[in-house]
């Protein structure tokens, strides 16, 4: 049961399989892609969020190795394109500290 929920694991942000041959540019491509397909869907059925989280638990970014927040933190572009007015928010998993 441990590995389906390794995508909320903090420790554990790798890469989908499809993506992993990916080059930098194709994975900022495919992340844009997903995010845009998933919101258009939520504006499609007319829901406007207020606010669009990305990723989740993602203190060091996502999609690691390429996506660590440390070095680049992707998805805002995405977001902002589909839905401008809403805030992007990331979820620290130790926001506290």
């Amino acid at each position: 049961m441990g590995a389906l929920y390794t995508w909320a694991n903090p420790s554990k942000q790798t890469k989908p399989s499809a993506w992993t041959d990916l080059s930098f540019d194709n994975l900022k491509k495919a992340v844009a892609a997903h995010t845009t397909e998933v919101l258009s869907t939520v504006k499609s059925n007319g829901i406007t969020p207020e606010w669009v989280q990305v990723g989740n638990e993602t203190g060091n970014g996502m999609l690691w190795e390429d996506g660590k927040a440390s070095e680049n933190m992707k998805g805002y572009d995405a977001v902002k394109a589909t839905f401008p007015n809403a805030k992007v928010i990331v979820h620290l998993q130790n926001g506290q500290e």
